[in-house]
């Protein structure tokens, strides 16, 4: 039986009992999710970096992030650009294949609130398993990228990272660069950098013509659309890097920093046929991380026919955004790919962008240069450039 001063005793030490220490001395357990067995303990430290020089209102400045390293593990959390009231931030993180396979269902990042948010695989390569922050529909579209925010802005750490009822713990002896990182993604103690981005955002939406809500007549199968890219088709030739050079035409898309390229690609087998050449073309995407970002999956183009064309999963080189035509694993598989691309460029438009769950209409109303890109991928219409490939082919062969 406990005796009544003993019983005030210890009301007044869990009132005033913070973090993981309480003034009376006894420690508070450390939140651990429940029916999750830990594996390993993932030992390292966070670092934290500031953003980039403020100053040039036409460079987006580059935000401020904070990253935990465990040997080849990485979590890095950064600020995702967008303005208040609804700040987010945005999660990617590389683990070992040692932990976890890339078919685990169920990932999550845990924080010692007692919450969590949940995870998704991006890829598998290289021994590594690649894992980001899903992304909803309609209302809820970012609703994982606030709450990472709401989480770093009340104080909470990231603990664990779990894949069903397996957990990895992350231990590290200093939390001082996550509160670098609170203040520096808090508009309310680093105005400049708010000040910053807003002047780079509007300046970006004059320049490129962007229409961020736009409406579309076409919206794909269970997406949102979040934005309109407004701009123009181009036909781009490449110059001759010898006298009987025929460089395939390619035709662009460009609306301010997005660019589309689709161009035709060939081999010796699709001139087996003397009677029928088979025609093949890829699309390469530079994309803009106002709408789409690293790890986040493969980006579609869809036709207003309803079909589309994957690419693989977009990656990132410095500050673009780059996903180009999915190769799949096998060669038949890239060839239909590229065959069916081929077959929706001559019969139907291109209309939108998607990755994920959202998705960014196409805005353009000149048809010239597609008409002219049809012509120039027709074997009939373009004889001279396909016949001087499949002699190409042959003589190549014939050495």
């Amino acid at each position: 039986m406990i005796k009544p001063f003993l019983k005030g005793a210890l009301a007044a030490c869990s009132l005033f009992a913070v973090s993981n220490v309480s003034f009376c001395g006894v420690a508070k357990a450390e939140f651990s999710p429940a029916g999750i067995k830990n594996i390993a303990v993932l030992k390292g430290q966070w670092s934290f970096k500031n953003a980039s020089d403020l100053s040039n209102a036409h460079a987006y400045p580059r935000a401020p992030a904070v990253n935990f390293s465990s040997g080849p593990n990485h979590l890095l959390i950064n600020f995702d650009g967008k303005l208040p009231p609804h700040l987010q931030d945005s999660l990617n993180i590389a683990l070992s294949n040692t932990y976890f396979g890339c078919n685990g269902e169920d990932f999550r990042l845990w924080f010692n609130n007692g919450d969590y948010i949940p995870l998704e695989v991006g890829r598998c390569d290289h021994g590594h398993i690649y894992l980001h922050i899903p992304i909803g529909v309609k209302d809820e579209i970012w609703a994982f990228y606030y709450k990472l925010a709401d989480f770093i802005q009340s104080g909470a750490r990231p603990i664990e990272i779990s894949e069903s009822a397996t957990g990895l713990k992350l231990s590290y002896p200093d939390d001082k660069p996550l509160k670098s990182f609170r203040e520096a993604t808090n508009p309310k103690t680093n105005q400049p950098y708010f000040d910053a981005i807003k002047q780079y955002w509007a300046k970006f939406e004059q320049k490129h013509s962007i229409d961020l809500l736009k409406p579309s007549s076409f919206v794909p199968l269970d997406t949102e659309i979040i934005g309109s890219l407004k701009g123009a088709w181009r036909i781009h030739q490449d110059a001759k890097l010898f006298p009987d050079d025929l460089p395939p035409p390619t035709l662009l898309f460009t609306a301010g920093p997005v660019q589309l390229a689709i161009s035709m690609t060939s081999s010796a087998k699709d001139f087996r046929n003397p009677k029928s050449i088979i025609v093949r073309e890829f699309v390469h995407m530079n994309l803009c991380s106002l709408y789409f970002k690293c790890n986040a999956g493969s980006v579609k183009l869809w036709f207003d026919n309803g079909e589309y064309i994957e690419t693989a999963p977009a990656v990132c080189l410095n500050d673009s955004i780059f996903a180009t035509s999915s190769k799949g694993d096998l060669a038949e598989k890239e060839d239909n790919t590229e065959k069916k691309l081929s077959t929706l460029m001559r019969t139907q438009r291109p209309v939108a962008l998607t990755q994920g769950k959202y998705a960014v209409s196409l805005d353009y109303s000149d048809m010239t240069a597609l008409e002219q890109f049809r012509k120039l991928s027709d074997p009939k219409s373009n004889s001279a450039y396909f016949e001087a490939q499949r002699k190409y082919y042959q003589d190549k062969a014939d050495k």
